[in-house]
């Protein structure tokens, strides 16, 4: 077994379903094939619990939980329990994993580094190394890509879905001691609201939204994004919903990528001064947010951008991204 770490769902559980909780726990670990639960709980209750299991432990990558049957013999309820993998590629995989955290571990964290920096490096590693995989989603797959929906995915073929992503940076987490959990609701992009999953983080005993998923695909050609790096609920809730009470409130915004380095300017043409700055200071990416009421156009912000980088700064070539759903800008210094 992989470092476990926060057990979210677990408890948040009544104690009558954290028995039931165990039990599927247990019988998952040992790859067992059936588990009988007792009581007279409905399937609804106990395949609720059965996601809750999952959701917690992403070093259950080998379970296919859209693939459990239920069924009530008169003696409570018996589970059947279906498996990706076979017992020799499961633990080929775990070996994968063990060794790959470690070596995770040993590369990018650093003595003395607080849980922001370590939550900040993980979600750059993935931002960074993961392709979000559409092409799982489309109807003629029909969910057929099993790795995209867990670890193996994200980590090992570095393609994925929300659901993948988000059960990475909690394996992630749990490894390097960061409390976090998967939230499990929906979100809203050009063609409607779609399910999805991302992650709550508690850092300073405060709780933040992380939506990896969201930062990879939001970035276009540039390599970082930080759109969606520790929002409050008020940030975030223009395009996510959850069902609020399932999960704690997220109300502190001192941890946001963007108040937390103070990186704002409020009007055009404090864009090239800002940029030229930062690339004083030895930076290559660099991140600015427009924090006024109404953000400018492309082409305008484009324009400063330039007098920034060819003008004040005397560069040569850069790369960019605008979002302006997050009113974030973006830049890659290439020479």
């Amino acid at each position: 077994m992989l470092k476990e770490y926060v057990k979210y769902y677990y408890g948040a559980l009544p104690d009558d379903k954290k028995k039931v909780y165990k039990l599927i726990y247990n019988a998952i670990k040992d790859t067992e094939r059936e588990v009988l639960i007792p009581g007279s709980f409905s399937i609804e209750e106990i395949h609720e619990v059965a996601w809750a299991v999952y959701n917690d432990t992403p070093s259950f990558f080998y379970y296919d939980p859209y693939k459990t049957t239920y069924y009530t013999p008169g003696s409570g309820t018996l589970l059947q329990l279906d498996y990706l993998y076979g017992a020799d590629r499961i633990q080929h995989y775990n070996e994968w994993l063990s060794n790959g955290l470690e070596a995770f571990e040993r590369k990018y964290m650093k003595p003395g580094m607080s849980e922001y920096q370590k939550e900040l490096v993980i979600h750059d590693y993935l931002t960074r190394t993961i392709t979000y995989d559409s092409e799982t989603l489309l109807p003629e797959n029909d969910g057929k890509i099993a790795e995209a929906y867990n670890v193996l995915g994200a980590l090992l073929k570095k393609k994925a879905v929300c659901w993948g992503i988000a059960l990475a940076f909690k394996l992630l987490c749990d490894y390097c001691r960061v409390k976090n959990f998967v939230v499990i609701g929906r979100a809203s992009e050009e063609k409607g609201e779609d399910n999805h999953a991302w992650n709550i983080v508690k850092i300073d005993n405060e709780e933040y939204h992380v939506d990896v998923t969201w930062d990879i695909k939001e970035k276009g050609d540039i390599s970082f994004c930080y759109d969606y790096f520790n929002l409050s609920d008020r940030m975030i809730k223009f395009n996510h919903s959850w069902q609020s009470s399932l999960y704690p409130t997220c109300h502190s915004e001192t941890l946001n990528y963007y108040r937390l380095n103070k990186l704002y300017v409020k009007s055009p043409e404090q864009i090239p001064d800002y940029v030229a700055e930062q690339i004083r200071q030895g930076h290559q990416r660099i991140a600015v947010k427009y924090a006024a009421r109404d953000m400018p156009g492309e082409p305008e912000i484009m324009e400063q951008l330039r007098k920034g980088v060819y003008d004040k700064a005397g560069k040569t070539s850069f790369r960019c991204f605008i979002s302006p759903k997050t009113y974030n800008i973006y830049l890659e210094i290439e020479s």
